[in-house]
């Protein structure tokens, strides 16, 4: 139950200063909010940590990748340094591939339940692979982490 409460109060912290952000038109306060996130959920979620997801496009948006996964989840923001984002040729969506100058902005979602990546891997079809990356974190800790 305390998972819950704090997952529910970081959230409600993010969006509050997101809210905030967006009717003040005052981007300083987003990224206090992504470093609020970024530097409080990996220590107060870190031993509910299990498989971890990296995303970088739709699901990087909290209420889209609740909807695919089937609940919300605790994330943090996160970089993908070593690759960049392409367009697909004569599609419609975007994939990323190795680039040593690169770099992807995006989100890590923690805790990802069995049914979860289930979900995850129809929703992400059979021209994406998962595989292990690391991303880095705004206080410039790493990790390994799934990533489609």
């Amino acid at each position: 139950m305390k998972f819950v409460m704090r997952t529910i109060l970081v959230f409600v912290l993010f969006i509050v200063f997101h809210v905030l952000s967006t009717i003040l038109n005052f981007t300083p306060i987003l990224s206090i909010a992504t470093l609020l996130v970024a530097a409080l959920v990996p220590f107060v979620f870190a031993r509910w940590f299990k498989a971890t997801y990296f995303y970088w496009g739709m699901t990087a948006m909290f209420l889209i990748m609740a909807a695919v996964v089937g609940a919300p989840f605790a994330c943090t923001p996160a970089m993908l340094p070593g690759f960049r984002r392409f367009l697909v040729s004569n599609e419609h969506y975007p994939g990323v591939i190795a680039d040593d100058d690169g770099t992807v902005p995006g989100i890590v979602y923690h805790a990802i339940t069995p049914e979860g990546w289930s979900r995850l891997d129809a929703f992400e079809g059979e021209f994406y692979d998962r595989s292990l990356v690391t991303v880095r974190y705004a206080h410039n800790t790493e990790s390994q982490v799934y990533c489609y």
